[in-house]
């Protein structure tokens, strides 16, 4: 907002109140009225700035919020298909892991081991997670909806 000297290899800016000596008061109050101008406009765009990298981390936690929300969300849903889909569900005694669905007959001993139909590899009746294993179907716990 300073009003450079005409000559090409000058770099003096004229002092203001040089410029109020010279110039008619209108003219000076358009003068400030334009340095004003530049800098609510510097002023303007810093802030302008400012704001769009202020929205931009607001979008990414916004983003970030709704994808552990959607997380939850499926998770919740899951489970609750699997409370459906298996009311008889168990979760591991040791360490809550579930939902367990044991295969075949309550004698858990009996089918742990063989080979499943089709080939699809051998049924496991143990916790997938700690490995707990026991052939009696009461000494697991109801699974209580958790998916661990």
């Amino acid at each position: 907002g300073r009003i450079k000297c005409v000559q090409p290899d000058c770099d003096a800016v004229y002092a203001e109140p040089a410029l109020a000596r010279v110039l008619s008061d209108e003219l000076f109050v358009q003068y400030r009225a334009a340095q004003d101008a530049v800098l609510e406009q510097r002023l303007f765009t810093q802030l302008q700035q400012r704001f769009q990298v202020d929205l931009a981390s607001a979008k990414a936690e916004f983003e970030r919020a709704g994808t552990v929300a959607r997380t939850a969300q499926d998770a919740a849903a899951t489970a609750e298909f699997m409370r459906r889909q298996y009311p008889n569900a168990v979760q591991c005694p040791r360490c809550s892991a579930g939902p367990v669905i044991p295969e075949n007959c309550y004698d858990l001993q009996a089918h742990h081991g063989e080979h499943a139909q089709g080939g699809r590899g051998r049924i496991s009746n143990a916790c997938p997670a700690c490995q707990f294993f026991s052939r009696e179907r009461g000494d697991w716990v109801r699974w209580n909806g958790q998916m661990r």
